[in-house]
């Protein structure tokens, strides 16, 4: 049985799959649901069959959609929710692994020595979750548990201790927040100070994007945006909008 896609060349089959793949991990990032899928996969494939296997024809079909339910993400709307979207509460943990590594990779420049990363990789908090022992907030004050839990009951971001620790809590679990480390060393500095996290991604780790942290004098509120943001610029082109040209 001759198979549909052995009409492309290698090269048109791997960029017809990163569309694809752009399009899943956009709508993920953007909180867009997945429910809807297994339909639209099949009227891709129909419209494929009918019109040709290439790459203008998958274009032309995924950016047609206009549903909430089967959009194609646009780089305004994937780079607003990268910024904002708490990632780490919306997504599993293997999701937002595989959002970090090939930002990594692309960091990376032909003087690394390799292009691998370990398997067994974890998620970390630069700004801990549990944060309030050794980083005050950005009017300089400290924070007790029961002010972070108080706080939960609140939505409001302004100028108050209070509010601070909103904005905080809704920051901390964003992209620019998160990095990858061995679970050891994940377990080693998990909820310690600034200070203990910069010294340890600039001695001991070998990941660009945690050599890229310890060169920051400060971490706080404003690093984690400008991070993400960044990391954005890597991601558009990570997982691209495309064209149907």
């Amino acid at each position: 049985m001759r198979l549909a896609t052995e009409n492309l060349s290698d090269p048109e089959l791997d960029r017809c799959l990163n569309i694809i793949i752009s399009y899943v991990v956009r709508r993920a990032v953007c909180g867009l649901s997945s429910k809807n899928y297994n339909k639209l996969f099949l009227s891709m494939v129909r419209a494929l069959e009918k019109e040709g296997w290439n790459k203008t024809v998958l274009c032309r079909f995924l950016l047609g959609q206009t549903s909430d339910t089967s959009r194609f993400p646009n780089n305004q709307e994937f780079e607003r929710s990268w910024v904002m979207q708490p990632v780490y509460q919306s997504l599993s943990a293997k999701r937002v692994k595989a959002l970090l590594e090939p930002l990594e990779l692309r960091m990376r420049s032909n003087f690394h020595e390799t292009k691998t990363l370990d398997a067994g990789l974890t998620i970390e908090h630069i700004l801990p979750q549990s944060w309030w022992q050794y980083w005050p907030l950005p009017d300089g004050t400290m924070s007790r548990e029961r002010d972070v839990w108080r706080a939960s009951y609140s939505l409001a971001e302004e100028g108050t201790k209070e509010g601070q620790i909103v904005s905080r809590e809704k920051l901390k679990h964003t992209i620019g927040n998160l990095t990858l480390l061995t679970q050891p060393f994940n377990s080693s500095i998990s909820n310690g100070s600034w200070e203990s996290k910069q010294e340890a991604f600039r001695d001991l780790s070998l990941l660009e994007m945690n050599r890229s942290v310890a060169r920051k004098e400060t971490w706080g509120e404003s690093e984690i945006r400008s991070r993400s943001s960044e990391l954005f610029m890597l991601a558009k082109h990570e997982w691209e909008y495309p064209t149907d040209e």
